[in-house]
């Protein structure tokens, strides 16, 4: 920053404590670029513009082979034991897996607040793709497409998510985290065998 003069920087300095508020907010952009480097090693990628189409792509490899990992998303009983971040629980999940059929769920936040989501499945190659719809009923004007496609790379999975979606701060801030916590969680269910 520039100051017509010393007087005028150092009455900055002196009434709005700059330079405090200066190290804080710099502490704080590290932070974020550091959280974001953590979320790229960990194979995830927000795209586009806030207010625009964009989304999320997360590539992860899995110590499964593709069937199984395929399975862990098509069953309510399966999915209550992994899909959510750490933290949050799913008490409810109903699903019917097929093309044309419906699904509806609720995490459920630390706090005890509910999200609900509902959609559609449109496509499911097994075990190779499934795409579905999503309406996330506390952002019900931001549709949301999901393409999990899953390849075999020998004993093990590469599972690819990738997500449409207004990009909204909510988004922004919530959805690479959150996905994180859930691949990670996912990990957990099928290294269990």
């Amino acid at each position: 920053m520039l100051f017509p003069s010393a007087a005028a920087l150092a009455h900055i300095i002196e009434k709005y404590h700059a330079v405090e508020g200066g190290q804080q907010t710099l502490a704080r952009l590290g932070e974020h670029l550091e959280g974001m480097r953590r979320l790229e090693t960990a194979g995830v990628r927000l795209f586009g513009k806030e207010g625009e189409q964009g989304g999320l792509e997360i590539i992860r490899l899995f110590d499964a082979p593709p069937q199984v990992v395929f399975d862990a998303w098509t069953s309510p009983e399966r999915l209550a034991r992994w899909w959510r971040p750490k933290g949050f629980t799913l008490p409810t999940c109903t699903m019917d897996f097929r093309v044309g059929g419906a699904y509806r769920q609720c995490m459920r936040s630390p706090e005890g607040r509910d999200y609900w989501c509902s959609g559609v499945y449109t496509e499911i190659v097994a075990p190779e793709r499934i795409v579905f719809s999503a309406v996330l009923e506390h952002d019900p004007g931001n549709k949301v497409l999901t393409t999990l496609t899953f390849e075999e790379e020998g004993t093990k999975t590469r599972l690819t998510v990738l997500q449409t979606f207004v990009v909204t701060a909510t988004m922004r801030q919530g959805a690479p985290r959150g996905w994180s916590e859930t691949m990670d969680r996912l990990g957990d269910f099928v290294g269990q065998g």
